[in-house]
């Protein structure tokens, strides 16, 4: 919300004008992100289990980077680091 001095046109005294945003579409945007996200983790996590007993685990977080990158690009950083 914003506040901002003004002088009202018609009596001539000082007023103030507010300004509030609307972020109902924004919020409601970033939650049906957010379980997007969450849902592509789960299916991610069941297709590239983790392994226990000293097995190289696959992390929630190399997981989040197979997200924000896509498949591809994460198939050639693995393959050029071979």
């Amino acid at each position: 919300m914003q506040a901002m001095p003004i002088m009202d046109p018609v009596s001539g005294q000082a007023a103030l004008l507010l300004l509030q945003t609307d972020i109902t579409s924004g919020a409601e945007l970033e939650a049906n992100i957010a379980a997007l996200t969450e849902s592509q983790l789960a299916m991610l996590e069941q297709m590239f289990p983790r392994w226990d007993g000293g097995c190289a685990a696959v992390t929630r977080q190399c997981l989040l980077g197979v997200l924000a990158f896509g498949l591809k690009e994460v198939g050639e950083v693995v393959s050029s680091s071979t």
